[in-house]
């Protein structure tokens, strides 16, 4: 039984690190996209945020 669980936990343990990667990526990618697109759209949701 602990067995089977510290084995699920690694694998899930290993797809997180894997989709944080991806999502890593493909996050600083759209960001550049958008600010190579529409710099102002980009500007006015960081104040937003902030």
């Amino acid at each position: 039984m602990t067995r089977k669980v510290l084995a699920l936990e690694s694998r899930t343990k290993l797809n997180f690190e894997v989709s944080l990667a991806v999502w890593t990526l493909a996050a600083s990618k759209a960001t550049l996209v958008s600010w190579n697109w529409d710099s102002n759209s980009v500007t006015e949701t960081s104040k937003m945020i902030h």
